[in-house]
């Protein structure tokens, strides 16, 4: 007997063209753009220190502010995001998101870009 709640082969093969055209959309974005987004990022600002995005514990107030400043200020973020998502990065702030809750949540852009916060108070 099927289990109700596994997949039909049509629901699967939906998901499958659906994966694969996000994943082409987005290689197809990424040759286009190239990293040419990182210069408008808010922590290639002037005045930003590189180590504010690679902390040591993802919980100190640096680490807080740093993501702050991504979701609030930053552009880029999403594009950032996505960039993260496609190429995993075990350590640092991309997007607004620690590397923790990117391999928490499977470097998922869906889940992940519908986020509030990257931080706790």
């Amino acid at each position: 007997m099927e289990d109700d709640l596994s997949p039909s082969e049509e629901e699967t093969r939906k998901a499958e063209i659906s994966i694969d055209g996000y994943i082409r959309h987005a290689a197809r974005a990424t040759e286009v753009l190239g990293n040419r987004w990182m210069k408008d990022a808010a922590c290639a600002r002037e005045g930003m220190d590189p180590e504010d995005w690679f902390p040591k514990n993802s919980s100190d107030r640096k680490s807080r502010e740093a993501a702050r400043i991504c979701f609030e200020e930053c552009p880029v973020r999403l594009v950032c995001l996505r960039s993260v998502c496609l190429n995993p990065q075990l350590f640092g702030i991309f997007g607004g998101i620690g590397a923790g809750i990117r391999r928490a949540h499977k470097h998922d852009y869906e889940v992940l870009s519908k986020f509030e916060t990257g931080y706790r108070n």
